[in-house]
């Protein structure tokens, strides 16, 4: 069971950006992006390797813990973490305590 990250823990500040699609005059599917919110956040690094299938890739695995807020665990899906100059899918949300933190856990393939 994973237990509640103490304050000084969440030192990392990440940008977390919310993905729509619009259309335009000409019927063109256009996505915007718009920052949701920039928490703090506790940074576990899983894992990264190499594949060789044809061509060399590179896939990070992280895990970020930050505060509970509803909108990210109902719609983390459809968001994108940003860390620095990193950009990575928010592919999981995992609750933590009684809406307490969540923990996100982000990819980003090269």
């Amino acid at each position: 069971m994973d237990k509640n990250p103490f304050i000084g823990q969440l030192d990392r500040k990440i940008v977390i950006s919310e993905i729509t699609t619009s259309n335009s005059p000409i019927g063109e599917n256009i996505e915007t992006e718009t920052v949701f919110c920039e928490p703090y956040a506790m940074l576990t690094d899983v894992s990264g390797g190499e594949d060789q299938d044809g061509k060399v890739f590179h896939l990070v695995d992280r895990k970020y813990t930050i505060r509970y807020r509803k909108e990210i665990a109902q719609r983390g899906n459809q968001m994108v973490l940003i860390d620095g100059t990193e950009r990575f899918k928010i592919n999981h949300m995992k609750l933590i305590g009684r809406r307490s933190h969540l923990e996100l856990i982000c990819s980003r393939s090269e």
